[in-house]
C-alpha cells in the first residue's frame, strides 16, 4: 500500500470541489469532513489539537490519490478558519487608478510590507484579517490580481465594500 502523499509538497487544492475530506481518529475511525465552515474548523481544531489526522482524496484522470493534510494552517487559510496565532498585517494601501469610485465594492491596491502573499488559496483567511484588523469586507469570490510595481515590490488588486473603507484611511 502506498503511503499519502504530501498536501504540503503540491500546489493541493484545499477547496476544490472534488475533494474529499476524512478525519482518523487514534481508534481507527474514519469521518467524512465536510466543505462548510464550522466542518472545516472543527477538523482543523481537532487535528492541531493531535485527537485526528486529516487526510484527502483528491480525483485524477484514471485514478485517485490520497494526500496527508500536513500543512494545517494552509488547510484553515483556505476555509477562513481563525488560527490560534493570528498574524497582524503590515501594508500599505491605496485605491487603484482603475477604482470608479461609485460602485458597491472599490478596486484596492495591497502591498505587504510583512512579507505575505495573496491567492485564491488564502483570500479568506486575508478577508477575516482585514475584518478583524481594519474593519473591511473583502469579496473572496473573485482572485485577486497581482502586478509588480517600479520598486519591484507587489501589488494585489483586492475588492473591499466601499463603505467598509472608512475604517482605515490610506
Amino acid at each position: 500500500m502506498r503511503q499519502p502523499r504530501s498536501a504540503k509538497a503540491n500546489p493541493f487544492p484545499y477547496r476544490g470541489s472534488l475533494v474529499c475530506y476524512l478525519s482518523l481518529d487514534a481508534a481507527g475511525s474514519l469521518t467524512q469532513v465536510g466543505h462548510d465552515f464550522s466542518s472545516a474548523a472543527e477538523a482543523y481544531r481537532r487535528a492541531a489539537a493531535g485527537e485526528i489526522r486529516l487526510y484527502a482524496v483528491w480525483p485524477g484522470e484514471y485514478s485517485s490519490d490520497l494526500f496527508e493534510i500536513d500543512d494545517l494552517n494552509a488547510f484553515a487559510d483556505a476555509f477562513g478558519v481563525e488560527r490560534p496565532d493570528p498574524h497582524v498585517h503590515d501594508l500599505a494601501w491605496t485605491l487603484s487608478p482603475m477604482d470608479d469610485g461609485t460602485s458597491r465594492y472599490a478596486n484596492v491596491n495591497v502591498v505587504f510590507r510583512c512579507g505575505c502573499t495573496l491567492s485564491k488559496q488564502n483570500i479568506k483567511k486575508f478577508a477575516n484579517d482585514m475584518r478583524r484588523q481594519m474593519g473591511w469586507n473583502v469579496a473572496t469570490s473573485t482572485v485577486p490580481g497581482c502586478h509588480g510595481s517600479a520598486d519591484g515590490s507587489e501589488v494585489y488588486t483586492i475588492r473591499v465594500e466601499r463603505r467598509t473603507l472608512g475604517h482605515a484611511a490610506p
